[in-house]
């Protein structure tokens, strides 16, 4: 679904900048997560990268830098068959310039790998079910943020949270 949310984009962004004055101007919001391993272990490393790509960089890689990123291909090969996925001209046109990048942020994603046999935690504003949300993701807990503020969802205010991610996008 995400490679069809950005070709959409992409295809969009061609129309506009065929329909509207040279000095009208292409945007794209994405809602990113700064995302945290819990520990410094290579295990919560390894599942905050996971949850990086396939959160933030599966948008940010073909429209920012025209290209999925390898791991991010590597770790979801087992339910997407990127090549029969991706077509000739799929990646130019995600690729479409904009001329500003939206960043919707809301809360710091806290991640580790659970220890053997412990239940996955899933404090990620998804509910509980059986099948993780984020592919090629499983078995990665989420925690929230501890001595932090809440709002009414029960997200973690960590304004630290929107500098991080803006450096890790820039």
């Amino acid at each position: 679904a995400a490679h069809h949310l950005n070709l959409a984009h992409g295809r969009a962004t061609e129309a506009l900048r065929a329909n509207l004055p040279a000095a009208a101007q292409t945007s794209v919001t994405l809602n990113l997560h700064q995302v945290r391993p819990l520990t410094g272990s290579a295990a919560d490393a390894d599942a905050a990268r996971r949850i990086d790509a396939v959160g933030n960089r599966i948008f940010t890689g073909p429209m920012l830098k025209g290209a999925y990123p390898e791991d991010l291909l590597t770790d979801t090969e087992r339910i997407v068959n990127w090549t029969e996925l991706i077509h000739e001209g799929d990646l130019a046109a995600i690729a479409a310039p904009i001329d500003v990048l939206g960043v919707n942020y809301y809360t710091p994603t806290i991640v580790s790998t659970p220890a053997d046999g412990a239940g996955d935690t899933r404090n990620d504003g998804h509910g509980s079910s059986d099948h993780s949300p984020w592919p090629g993701s499983e078995h990665v807990a989420f925690h929230l943020a501890e001595g932090k503020p809440r709002t009414a969802m029960n997200w973690s205010v960590d304004p630290n949270g929107l500098h991080a991610l803006l450096m890790d996008v820039s």
